[in-house]
């Protein structure tokens, strides 16, 4: 085992009787460490989207789960999809409510999916009411120079 292992590690397990009190000084020296690791990635889970695009918050969501099993902490799919929902921000809050009265499981790809669509429909009526804005301007301004003319 001590052939094996760093300098770092070697200087820690030099002094034990045998592999199982060597791997008992790992455990004690690395445990805090990856304790720590899982506790600060699962507060990263719960961290609101922001500014992030859906697709991006939901690639982060993923990411931080998937890290999470390397280390032996397996975020269940159904916490994972409550997570999404809960950070996903107010103006998905219609679809969340819509996903969360279904009868039946949704899987983490599916709400990607619905979000992504829901996204694209958000940024569609926000073009379009940046459009009409212009026009309801354009359109009242020869009716207020009328009114103005015939008030003279």
């Amino acid at each position: 085992m001590i052939a094996s292992a760093s300098e770092t590690v070697v200087s820690h397990i030099a002094s034990a009787t045998s592999s199982f009190d060597a791997w008992e000084k790992l455990n004690k020296l690395y445990a805090n460490k990856s304790r720590s690791r899982v506790m600060a990635l699962r507060d990263k889970l719960t961290i609101p989207r922001g500014n992030k695009s859906i697709s991006e918050y939901f690639q982060l969501l993923r990411g931080i789960s998937d890290e999470l099993a390397l280390i032996n902490t397996i975020i269940p799919e159904d916490e994972l999809v409550i997570l999404a929902l809960n950070g996903a921000g107010p103006e998905y809050k219609e679809l969340a409510a819509g996903i969360r009265a279904r009868e039946s499981y949704i899987s983490f790809e599916e709400l990607i999916e619905k979000f992504l669509d829901y996204e694209e429909h958000l940024q569609k009526q926000q073009s379009t009411a940046d459009l009409s804005i212009p026009t309801a301007n354009y359109a009242n301004k020869p009716f207020a120079r009328n009114r103005s003319y015939q008030g003279q």
